[in-house]
């Protein structure tokens, strides 16, 4: 049955979900000696139309939470179960390499496109080297990010239009080091 719709509002610029809850109406003919069910025919339908745009929301913001929250359990179960000497050297170079992808990404969102190749690099140096620690998170976000600049590099790629989602990109990576 249809209970959830999902609704473009294209004057407004905007997405509603609506909830739709149907109730028969039934009325009764005329007709005797047959059951009750047989004697009655929907006379009219009801129809609720409620928003259910914040509770959508919530729902798809909670299953986001959940989800961070299952790979920031990964994450530092996997660093309680790495050698110690490892790690630290992992930490220390994450934040050159931090850094270092900080200074190019500055380059090339000041038009210098060329800074855009060793910005690729260094983001390919954190994924191989979270992906030997098995930190997997770590490893996706600086590979879709490694992803976001090859097409950046691309002939016809966005052309500096992508630098707001490299720093976002480069941001997180930034929070996952803490």
């Amino acid at each position: 049955p249809l209970e959830l719709v999902a609704a473009h509002f294209t004057a407004a610029g905007k997405q509603k979900h609506l909830r739709l809850h149907f109730v028969r109406v039934m009325r009764e003919n005329a007709a005797t000696g047959a059951d009750k069910l047989a004697r009655s025919a929907v006379g009219h339908l009801l129809v609720t139309v409620s928003d259910a745009t914040q509770e959508i929301a919530l729902t798809e913001r909670l299953a986001r939470t959940q989800a961070e929250n299952q790979l920031h359990t990964e994450l530092i179960r996997t660093i309680l179960q790495s050698d110690p000497v490892t790690l630290a050297e992992f930490l220390q170079d994450l934040e050159g390499d931090l850094e270092a992808a900080r200074e190019f990404l500055d380059g090339a969102a000041k038009g210098q496109i060329s800074a855009l190749e060793p910005l690729f690099r260094v983001v390919h140096s954190i994924k191989g080297n979270a992906s030997i620690l098995e930190f997997s998170l770590l490893s996706s976000r600086a590979h879709d990010m490694e992803s976001e600049i090859d097409q950046q590099l691309k002939p016809k790629g966005a052309g500096g239009a992508g630098m707001p989602r490299l720093r976002e990109q480069l941001e997180e990576l930034e929070r996952l080091s803490l």
